[in-house]
């Protein structure tokens, strides 16, 4: 299994957090600690990307935007099998 970048955690969380979602199921999905993910956040948070409320983790539309532009990047630099 390859080591996964720190581009591609961000992408991950902020799938997860699409439609809103706690910390231990992004913890679980995403195979990080709590401290990882804690980081994570706050340099999503700081940048916009994410939003943080009553514990209900919630991607931007900044953050879908990023989703959007990660996607398009992996498939010209990896494509999509064709």
């Amino acid at each position: 299994m390859a080591k996964r970048n720190q581009l591609t955690i961000i992408a991950e969380i902020l799938r997860l957090a699409r439609n809103g979602t706690y910390e231990t199921r992004l913890v679980y999905h995403t195979n990080t600690n709590f401290k990882m993910l804690k980081k994570y956040i706050s340099f999503m948070a700081l940048r916009g990307l994410i939003t943080v409320n009553d514990g209900v983790y919630k991607t931007t539309e900044l953050g879908i935007e990023y989703l959007r532009r990660f996607k398009s990047l992996s498939e010209c630099l990896i494509g999509t099998g064709a």
